[in-house]
């Protein structure tokens, strides 16, 4: 819960959101990349809550979780520096705060066939919107490195946030559902 607490506190003190084109270079490609999802709450908040949702499986069904967010995140990444098209990908993002603080809050677990596409479309959505700001080759790769870094230890806090005792769990579910549905109805007044 603390370590919830102060990411979530951190993010107050950086821009709102995380798609705020930052410049890459070469030098700070890595750190850049790194820093980007703890940039943006709504990133933050997202990656947290698939973390705390997957401690609720065990064994192959949480890495899996965690495995598919990281496949479709490099794949919404790849569409993007093909010039693809992913309409909606905001939006996308959006519900995906939507979706994340309903599942968390009602504190039912929705099956594998409901959460793996939830999961999969979501982060293909946020992996192209983070490619959108990584469009210099030579520095794509190190940033794109520090992004799967940085996504993968929120990932895990997430995850290791969901192992406090039950009541604990339970309310920090609530909490970060709730922030998810209040973060998303922020954006939409936007």
């Amino acid at each position: 819960m603390k370590s919830f607490i102060l990411i979530l506190l951190a993010t107050f003190l950086t821009p709102a959101w995380a798609h705020s084109g930052n410049s890459l270079s070469p030098i700070f490609g890595f750190l850049a990349g790194f820093a980007h999802p703890l940039s943006g709450i709504d990133h933050l908040l997202f990656m947290f809550s698939i973390g705390l949702y997957a401690s609720r499986f065990k064994g192959q069904a949480s890495l899996g979780i965690f495995g598919l967010f990281l496949i479709f995140l490099a794949l919404g990444t790849y569409l993007a520096n093909l010039n693809l098209s992913l309409p909606n990908a905001e939006t996308g993002i959006v519900l995906s705060l939507f979706g994340a603080g309903i599942i968390l809050v009602s504190n039912k677990t929705p099956t594998h066939a409901i959460i793996f596409p939830f999961v999969a479309y979501f982060a293909l959505c946020h992996g192209y919107s983070h490619a959108i700001e990584m469009n210099v080759e030579n520095i794509a790769n190190r940033y794109f490195a520090g992004f799967l870094s940085s996504t993968l230890l929120i990932l895990f806090l997430g995850k290791l946030n969901g192992r406090f005792t039950v009541t604990k769990v339970q309310y920090l579910r609530k909490v970060t559902g709730i922030a998810s549905l209040v973060l998303g109805t922020l954006v939409l007044a936007n």
